[in-house]
């Protein structure tokens, strides 16, 4: 068993996987207090007002990806990519960059 973890963790990619899972719970332990904190604070909230936030936050997500792809669509670089699937791409890209 020993050899096939080790035999995995000689791959860059595992490596990074594994450092970067590590780091995410340390972080996570280290916060635990504030997560706890904002947990509870977010119970309180008003929720219509966060529901009222969700229609603005799918416009601010779509224009910052037609930012992006009206210059693209200009350059005609992505004139085989359909609007739908462009949309798809800018909600992936706004959640990546987040």
């Amino acid at each position: 068993m020993l050899p096939k973890v080790l035999q995995l963790l000689k791959s860059p990619r595992a490596i990074m996987s594994v450092l970067t899972l590590a780091v995410l719970a340390i972080i996570i332990f280290l916060s635990r207090h504030e997560l706890v904190k904002a947990w509870n604070l977010f119970l309180h909230a008003d929720l219509w007002l966060l529901f009222l936030l969700l229609p603005f936050q799918i416009i601010v997500y779509f224009a910052g990806g037609e930012m992006i792809f009206s210059y693209l669509r200009e350059k005609n670089l992505i004139h085989h990519i359909s609007r739908l699937e462009q949309t798809r791409i800018a909600l992936e890209l706004n959640l990546v960059n987040h």
